[in-house]
């Protein structure tokens, strides 16, 4: 992979540092850990494409996959199963002036240099938020769909199962129309099908479902000129988000790391990527 192609990766989530309000936090060691999307910092693609992007704090401090008015931007609580974990000591949340420093040096700063790098793309690029997620149920509150973590799902904001068509909820009020979806359903198809030869060669689970539960959180659904034309870049530019099980690449109980599982997966991707672009050269964008 000689060429370095306009795809840009975000592991927003990787980190579980809460830095300098570590002592204010109520979680354990372990429970921060499992709160960030723990190994993706080594398995986000990078190998022949843009430098990705990886978060350097945790989610509990400001979530970088959230749109700025979102009520979890400053979540409260983790996603421990049955019961979710109180994130803060009781009275030591951050304050008002704390969330303005935490959004001006974490937030504005991450994705000032998501947008520069999406802004520099010299030809038509893609822009894929790379997560993951432990192996238990899952679940959409919006839908009420719940079932047991698959080992990928592929997230464009489409219909369960489908690269294609908007879900009705997804209604442009202005337009009384369906919003587009964040990526091409043809380039997302032919990157599924990319992903799922890839992963056999590498002997990893081959089972890759579309916007499954997942529909693709906000970076994954903003950063693209389908969906906001609006954005002053110069090429066209698709998204989608990447969702894995932790099963691939950790023990399950002790979090223990897999480090030739975790390897080949982002090697797999990597390839699965290169050669999707490559196919759809001629892409509708």
């Amino acid at each position: 992979m000689s060429e370095r192609l306009p795809i840009l990766c975000s592991a927003h989530h990787a980190s579980d540092d809460f830095g300098e309000y570590s002592n204010r936090c109520a979680l354990t060691a372990k429970q921060r850990l499992q709160y960030s999307d723990y190994g993706t910092a080594i398995t986000v693609p990078r190998e022949g494409m843009e430098k990705p992007l990886i978060g350097t704090h945790s989610r509990g401090i400001i979530d970088l996959n959230r749109e700025q008015k979102s009520p979890t931007l400053f979540p409260r609580k983790d996603f421990e199963k049955p019961t979710p974990n109180e994130i803060w000591k009781p009275g030591k949340e951050l304050t008002e002036g704390e969330r303005v420093e935490v959004l001006r040096t974490v937030y504005f700063v991450y994705h000032d240099a998501l947008y520069q790098k999406m802004h520099d793309f010299k030809r038509p690029g893609l822009v894929v938020a790379w997560d993951n997620t432990a192996h238990y149920e899952i679940g959409n509150a919006a839908t009420g769909e719940k079932e047991m973590m698959s080992p990928f799902i592929l997230s464009n904001k489409g219909t369960r199962d489908s690269a294609d068509m908007s879900d009705a909820n997804e209604l442009d009020a202005r337009k009384e129309q369906i919003r587009p979806t964040s990526c091409d359903p043809l380039f997302l198809e032919e990157f599924a099908i990319e992903l799922r030869k890839s992963l056999k060669k590498f002997g990893l689970p081959d089972e890759v479902f579309l916007n499954r539960v997942y529909k693709g959180g906000y970076i994954g659904e903003y950063y693209n000129t389908r969906r906001n034309p609006m954005l002053n870049v110069h090429q066209a530019v698709q998204s989608f988000q990447i969702e894995y099980d932790t099963l691939l690449t950790h023990d399950q109980e002790t979090l223990e790391a897999d480090s030739s599982a975790m390897e080949k997966l982002r090697i797999a991707v990597e390839r699965a990527l290169f050669n999707a672009y490559a196919n759809m050269l001629t892409w509708n964008v």
